[in-house]
């Protein structure tokens, strides 16, 4: 499979292909990578959770899919945690609380070294009232991912809600510290993360030479084999002033929604979306309606203008209808 590729004329190999499939993570990229590979297992998860993100709840049909491609890839890799939080992720969807917490707590116990596994546990169990589990496993997961300040800020917010102010305390001058080491190689707000903002980042390692590729003939999409140094390429809209910015595996860029990700979503808006920074894969987005008045107070197309800025587990920008907002990098407002 290393070197066979889609047919006597492409230039791509099978694998080269599903990765620029998964990249552009659309419901007609992971189709067609399945004709191609029908038995990938990873795709197969990819693609439930991709049509959670772009289906209309509600749509039986989809919703269906989303169900049935989930439960096979958990059947085919399950030593593989993605799969079981895909797997919960439909479940929760589908209003089965009680369901999709049992499965993250079956994937900890054939995962348990996952943090992540244990973070969504704490996160599911939070929004059932379980506050004492809760601490556990936001501390489980703490302690098998060497403290990232991501999860940390997530007890943080449980030990404030139940005004242990010492405790709080403790865990936020922690959290301080850990944001220091962990943003070394990120770039959380517009200008990097010194408070000079003077574009210059500590990371090591980076190329000198990258070359973005040129596009596949009729498409929109680029040739990977014509890149260098490039990891991924995700499609914005059509304009985009919202400069990117990194923290916790988390890319947020600004665009407008020149390239739809949901079909509930047509027309003109302001997008912030939400990328995998390991692979590009939109993990969620935020869409802000245009202002009535039109061109008078919110131009066409423009899209969302403001370069967010992380701190913590908080996400903030601004609108263009005059509004102030703060997220949770997990994307609660």
């Amino acid at each position: 499979m290393t070197t066979r590729r889609i047919s006597f004329f492409s230039t791509p190999t099978v694998p080269e292909y599903i990765r620029h499939c998964i990249e552009q993570n659309t419901l007609e990229s992971y189709y067609g990578a399945l004709r191609v590979a029908p038995t990938g297992r990873l795709l197969i998860a990819h693609l439930a959770r991709c049509i959670l993100n772009h289906i209309p709840t509600g749509d039986l049909q989809y919703e269906g899919d989303a169900d049935s491609y989930s439960r096979r890839a958990l059947e085919l890799m399950p030593s593989e945690p993605v799969v079981w939080l895909v797997r919960a992720e439909v479940l929760f969807a589908g209003g089965k609380q009680n369901e999709a917490r049992e499965t993250i707590e079956k994937g900890t116990e054939r995962v348990p070294e996952d943090p992540d596994l244990w973070d969504q546990l704490g996160a599911i169990r939070k929004g059932q009232g379980q506050l004492e589990e809760v601490e556990r496993d936001y501390s489980k997961a703490l302690y098998l991912s060497e403290k990232r300040a991501h999860y940390m800020a997530h007890r943080l917010d449980l030990l404030r809600q139940q005004d242990r102010v010492k405790d709080a305390e403790a865990d936020f001058n922690s959290s301080r510290a850990l944001e220091q080491v962990a943003r070394r190689d990120d770039w959380p707000t517009w200008g990097g993360h010194d408070s000079g903002r003077n574009m210059y980042s500590a990371a090591q390692g980076l190329p000198s030479d990258v070359d973005p590729g040129r596009m596949l003939p009729y498409t929109e999409n680029i040739d990977f084999t014509t890149t260098k140094n490039v990891k991924w390429v995700a499609n914005l809209g059509s304009q985009s002033y919202g400069n990117p910015t990194v923290s916790g595996g988390k890319i947020f860029v600004g665009t407008n929604n020149g390239n739809p990700r949901h079909s509930k979503h047509r027309g003109d808006r302001s997008i912030l979306l939400c990328l995998d920074e390991q692979q590009g894969g939109l993990l969620r987005q935020l869409v802000i309606p245009k202002l009535k008045s039109g061109k008078v107070n919110d131009w066409e197309n423009l899209g969302l203008l403001s370069s967010p800025a992380i701190e913590g587990n908080r996400v903030y920008l601004a609108s263009t209808r005059r509004e102030a907002l703060c997220l949770t990098t997990e994307g609660l407002t």
